[in-house]
């Protein structure tokens, strides 16, 4: 278990422990053999002062978002806003200007990404700019709630708002996280898709992941399935989100400090924990080292065929 460490700052050698007027903390953790080793969460920087990670997170609704966000909030280095009390932690729900939610304001991506940057620490190297469904398209013109603008104003080289520039950010780099959930893993929502919407996600995500590349913004590729039961898999994906860092299944969001009243976040306790608590993967007829369903009660042998297609598609893709 983690154990954090408090350490005034009077005894921190000069230079470290302070990151624009933040302390960070060491911590502590047990290897294989029970030894206690140290761990500093303070990571050389990975990228100029003046840039930062984008983090667009693209995962159908009530199929592991939460799961996700837990997992990436974990390593201390994501900038959210959780402080302004959103629920889920989502900056949709965020207010704008003009009194409206910023997924339905009219505003245009300036000033949505001014309004996430307001509500935000941004010493961060990581900032998540959106966790979103899986929309039409991030890049060829705004979708009903307004999800690709964001992208958009980032990818046109426009100066940044004043909320960034002030903090000294003049570049935002995007980077996409797509996650995707095997058909025969859809009992572990209680909000199943029929086989007909879990197929069109899949061309969504495949779609959206030819669309990042074509412009070129790196994608991580993951699967609920690794989350879930391949957790070294999983880890090894999202440590291709640059400057992020470590991940840890065994964190769990502590209240006033990660997560606020407000925020409403559905897990409680950490990943580890809720993988122990559901059954083994033979039950749902998944493989969880090849990523693959080894039955289907899809009865329509083309949609079953379809959806197998796709499912190996996005693998190839990983």
């Amino acid at each position: 278990m983690l154990v954090n460490l408090a350490i005034a700052v009077a005894m921190l050698p000069a230079g470290l422990g302070l990151v624009q007027g933040e302390m960070k903390l060491l911590s502590t953790s047990s290897d294989n053999t029970g030894n206690s080793t140290i761990q500093n969460d303070v990571q050389a920087k990975c990228q100029p002062d003046n840039e930062r990670i984008g983090l667009f997170i693209n995962v159908p609704p009530f199929h592991g978002s939460t799961a996700l966000f837990q997992t990436l909030l974990s390593t201390k280095n994501i900038a959210t806003v959780c402080t302004a009390r959103t629920w889920e932690c989502e900056e949709q729900w965020l207010k704008m200007e003009d009194g409206l939610q910023l997924r339905l304001s009219k505003a245009d991506g300036a000033q949505k990404v001014h309004t996430i940057a307001k509500n935000m620490h941004l010493h961060h190297d990581v900032l998540l700019m959106q966790k979103v469904g899986l929309p039409q398209s991030l890049f060829n013109g705004s979708d009903a709630e307004g999800r690709s603008d964001i992208m958009q104003y980032l990818l046109s080289e426009r100066p940044l708002p004043e909320s960034m520039t002030s903090s000294g950010i003049e570049s935002i780099k995007p980077v996409v996280v797509l996650m995707w959930r095997p058909f025969c893993l859809r009992k572990l929502s209680k909000h199943w898709l029929s086989p007909e919407q879990h197929l069109e996600n899949l061309h969504r995500a495949i779609n959206l992941h030819r669309e990042a590349r074509s412009h070129n913004i790196k994608v991580v590729l993951v699967s609920y399935g690794d989350l879930i039961w391949n957790h070294s898999r999983a880890q090894e994906k999202l440590s291709q989100i640059p400057c992020l860092g470590n991940t840890d299944m065994g964190f769990t969001p502590s209240e006033g400090v990660d997560v606020f009243p407000g925020n409403h976040i559905k897990a409680k306790g950490s990943l580890i924990q809720f993988s122990a608590s559901i059954s083994q993967p033979e039950t749902f007829s998944y493989d969880a080292n090849t990523q693959t369903c080894t039955g289907s009660d899809v009865k329509d042998s083309q949609l079953r065929t379809e959806i197998m297609n796709a499912e190996e598609r996005l693998k190839s893709l990983e």
